[in-house]
């Protein structure tokens, strides 16, 4: 019989099997959630840059032009005219792009987490500006629209931005102690840190489904009084929020059990 190993010898191989998936889920979840906010920025600065009065000077009337039909045109509009449908398209994407980066990580070049996200946000941004953008009437990195060069850099810069964050979260912050933010010293604490995060991950998932069965069954049980009062109307947007609410709450109590569970 081997002795058991004492406190200090314990090892976690860090972002194996399902402890890697899951981190990925966690972490994409919080990038595409900061991506969605840039861009609202991104898209709220633009429309006050084009009141500015120098854009209204005739030698700034390309810029102005490229600024107006970055806020005004047809995918713009779509996305408006449905934002909770694109809101959700948004997150579920952002959640498959962060399972595939968990499979590339180790094979990304750089020594620091956030330069290894942010290159692999460039996948992403290239298969937009090539592929999505083209498919949805925008054209080849985003030309059709009548913006200039704008949709390709916010674009790029957006899933830069994405990545980055992406590659944080999935490694050094991941790594701390979710009730301390401190890096695990002993073996324990490091086992107590990678065990919480698939039932964290897999509590996200599931508050994200009850969340979306739950809108659905409102707006079922109620009719359009439920839609009208909570969601302004829109059935999407209260499955929606039902979603973000669930995911949120398993997100809190996941780590919670987790933790009990390892105790």
């Amino acid at each position: 019989m081997h002795a058991p190993l004492a406190e200090s010898e314990v090892r976690v191989p860090a972002h194996v099997g399902t402890a890697r998936l899951a981190r990925a889920i966690l972490a994409g979840f919080t990038a595409t959630l900061v991506m969605v906010l840039l861009f609202l920025v991104a898209y709220n600065l633009a429309r006050l840059l084009t009141l500015a009065p120098a854009l209204a000077l005739p030698n700034a009337a390309t810029l102005r032009s490229w600024l107006d039909n970055l806020t005004h045109n047809r995918l713009i509009d779509a996305g408006l005219a449905d934002i909770y449908a694109a809101t959700a398209i948004y997150l579920a994407g952002g959640l498959v792009w962060a399972v595939v980066y968990a499979l590339a990580e180790p094979r990304l070049p750089g020594t620091r987490p956030w330069v290894r996200g942010a290159l692999f946000g460039l996948v992403p941004a290239v298969a937009s500006l090539i592929a999505v953008l083209p498919l949805m009437g925008g054209g080849l990195f985003g030309l059709a629209l009548g913006a200039g060069p704008l949709p390709a850099v916010g674009n790029i810069l957006l899933h830069l931005a994405y990545g980055a964050i992406l590659g944080v979260v999935y490694g050094p912050l991941g790594d701390l102690d979710a009730s301390t933010l401190q890096r695990p010293i002993s073996g324990r604490d490091a086992v107590l840190t990678s065990s919480y995060e698939p039932v964290a991950a897999t509590s996200l998932l599931v508050g994200l489904g009850v969340g979306v069965l739950a809108g659905i069954a409102i707006g079922a049980f109620d009719g359009a009084g439920a839609v009208a009062h909570l969601a302004g109307g829109s059935m999407l947007a209260l499955v929606l929020w039902s979603a973000l609410l669930g995911a949120a709450s398993g997100l809190f109590v996941g780590p919670l059990v987790g933790i009990g569970e390892s105790g």
